[in-house]
């Protein structure tokens, strides 16, 4: 009996008996989270937290247990306490909440993000015609993207959406790409050829500095979204009151939004609409505008120049224009020109101006 605890006699007094392995002692330490959560995995119908230990490092997903955190807001960054377990190799195995130290809520206009969903796995679950669940977590409204997002979960497709979140409530701003699981890499990351139809006139981009932007569709039911590239489509020169149907290589970035456009075929006869058929409204920062000269003011980065005579819009527009206004104006091209019918909005506060344009039912773009 004795000679059979020799053995485990050895092993309690040896280190590193491989049998045993190593135990790890639960640590309390500082784990930074994100302002929104993601898909744990494409099999998973539930969300996980992006969490980092610190500033410089990169978001990575926690896909282990992360426990007790139920006072998180979505639209807030947190520096929390918890409680870390570690498993036999040393690394960690699950998250204990303990207490916040600092929150941060986060800039709806300047933090858009996307997620990427696998609908196979449920994390999309409709509530009614014009609801639909994130990850039996959240809802949001589908809004213009209703049909286009039960067709794809019927199908069981991926799917890239934006969203802005605030106040623990998330805002479906766009439908990025939804494709097969097979095809979703070519189809929505990385370099695809696309189709776009681009409008036959451009508006402000909402950049850091001045900048006119290209807008595009991809189906004619489709709104037009603006293209925020500081290089529009690269070898693609559009002409003010032509309607382009081009094939353009786009480039999507790791967080799913348009980081490239190359045109890759071009529009042999693109649509005249150059008249007064086919009014348009856009956008005009007025800090980028000169008061008028003999009833015209001139255009920035590339636009058209604009009479402002024939509707005598002129002298309010110099004041706005003085005031460094944001302005949405109607009007349609004529020749080389576009003949202003109207001033819509104008503000100098940019959150006012903003809540002006969105009851424009034709300004279907944000910047």
């Amino acid at each position: 009996m004795k000679t059979l605890w020799i053995p485990a006699l050895a092993c309690l007094t040896l280190t590193g008996c491989p049998e045993l392995g190593r135990e790890w002692t639960d640590k309390e330490e500082t784990l930074l989270v994100d302002y929104y959560k993601v898909q744990c995995d494409k099999d998973d119908s539930k969300l996980c937290f992006r969490v980092r230990e610190k500033t410089t490092d990169s978001w990575k997903t926690a896909d282990l247990p992360f426990t007790g955190f139920s006072s998180f807001v979505w639209g807030n960054r947190y520096s929390v306490t918890v409680n870390t377990s570690f498993n036999s190799s040393g690394k960690d195995s699950a998250y204990e909440f303990r207490a916040v130290k600092t929150t941060t809520a986060v800039n709806p206009a300047d933090e858009a993000f996307a997620l990427t969903l696998y609908s196979r796995a449920g994390v999309l679950t409709p509530q009614n015609d014009t609801t639909w669940s994130l990850g039996d977590e959240i809802t949001f409204a589908c809004g213009s993207y209703c049909a286009q997002i039960k067709s794809a979960v019927d199908a069981q497709y991926a799917l890239q959406l934006e969203f802005t979140a605030s106040a623990g409530a998330v805002t479906l701003t766009s439908l990025l790409c939804s494709a097969s699981e097979k095809d979703f890499s070519n189809d929505c990351s990385g370099e695809s050829t696309v189709s776009w139809t681009v409008a036959h006139f451009q508006s402000e981009c909402g950049l850091a500095e001045a900048a006119m932007c290209l807008l595009y569709r991809v189906n004619s039911s489709d709104d037009f979204s603006l293209l925020q590239l500081s290089g529009d489509i690269s070898n693609f020169t559009p002409v003010w009151g032509k309607q382009y149907d081009l094939k353009v290589v786009k480039t999507l970035s790791s967080g799913g939004s348009i980081s490239k456009a190359v045109l890759k075929e071009n529009d042999s006869s693109p649509d005249d609409k150059a008249n007064s058929t086919y009014p348009f409204k856009f956008i005009l920062r007025g800090s980028a505008l000169a008061a008028n000269n003999a009833g015209v003011i001139t255009g920035y980065d590339g636009a058209a120049n604009m009479n402002c005579s024939s509707n005598s819009l002129c002298s309010d527009l110099d004041n706005y224009i003085d005031d460094d206004q944001w302005l949405l104006l109607k009007g349609y091209v004529d020749g080389e020109q576009i003949l202003l019918q109207e001033i819509i909005c104008h503000d100098d506060v940019l959150a006012d101006f903003k809540e002006c344009v969105a009851d424009e039912k034709d300004v279907t773009w944000s910047f």
